[in-house]
């Protein structure tokens, strides 16, 4: 995930806008501009909408930050990857921005993140997609969108005004809808790569009859402090093959990721 950092979701561009009263003890009202709405429903996570939402979710809606959602993917093809972005204002009018991203191309297979008619729910701490959510009152979740210290100690904690934006959504055919503002899948091309280029190297050096922990060494040390995108991530590959008690497994593992599909925009974008 990224966050804040960002822990990219791909969805289409929605705004919501969240307000909190402090009489209310900062319960935030979540008014969503669901433009969107034939290929997405977007429902916030509040006492108003309670009746929409799962009884999982609702069992476990104050543990959530401000701003949480839950996404509904109405289109007949998986989505992938979805991006939100948060501001929070406070009554002084001071603003801070989260970010988050839930990409199911960090694994191999893609994961899915929501389903064909199935939900995430979304909040800027993590992601939870809806054959987990019986899963959601335990908390044993990575990766789960409850609220941290972080959260409860910042500016969640008195915001008095939430601006929830979907940026994009990304689907398992390459389409994406939204805005798009942060060009998420360009961090996914850019992942694969890096990855590509650091296999090639352990490729190059085994063949030539370099052990494997020699050849992820050599690397390691050939691009420990570089600033280039590509050298530092290869660099970020060998220190996490180091760390892993099956080296070999863990490169089988690697060589089985595929290429991300060819991403394409519609056109099609919250208004």
């Amino acid at each position: 995930m990224y966050r804040d950092v960002p822990i990219y979701l791909s969805c289409f561009c929605m705004t919501f806008t969240i307000l909190a009263s402090a009489k209310e003890q900062m319960t935030p009202q979540i008014h969503a501009d669901n433009s969107l709405h034939s290929y997405v429903d977007v429902v916030p996570v509040d006492l108003a909408h309670t009746a929409q939402l799962p009884a999982a979710v609702v069992t476990v809606m104050g543990r959530l930050p401000a701003g949480s959602v839950l996404v509904t993917n109405k289109l007949a093809k998986p989505v992938t990857a979805i991006l939100g972005i948060w501001t929070y204002v406070d009554d002084k009018g001071s603003s801070q921005n989260r970010t988050l991203a839930c990409d199911g191309y960090n694994l191999s297979p893609v994961q899915t993140i929501i389903r064909s008619q199935g939900a995430v729910l979304l909040s800027p701490t993590g992601c939870t997609s809806d054959p987990l959510f019986p899963q959601l009152e335990s908390g044993n979740l990575l990766g789960g969108p409850f609220a941290t210290t972080d959260e409860q100690n910042g500016p969640e904690a008195t915001a008095t005004t939430v601006g929830v934006t979907i940026d994009a959504v990304i689907y398992s055919d390459g389409e994406i809808l939204g805005r798009d503002t942060q060009q998420y899948y360009r961090r996914i091309q850019e992942r694969f790569a890096v990855l590509t280029a650091f296999l090639s190297d352990v490729d190059v050096a085994e063949r030539a009859g370099t052990p494997l922990a020699a050849a992820v060494e050599n690397i390691r040390r050939s691009t420990e402090g570089e600033r280039d995108p590509v050298l530092g991530g290869k660099w970020t590959w060998a220190r996490r093959i180091q760390g892993s008690p099956n080296m070999q497994g863990t490169i089988a593992y690697l060589r089985s990721h595929k290429p991300p599909p060819q991403f394409y925009h519609t056109g099609v974008s919250d208004q």
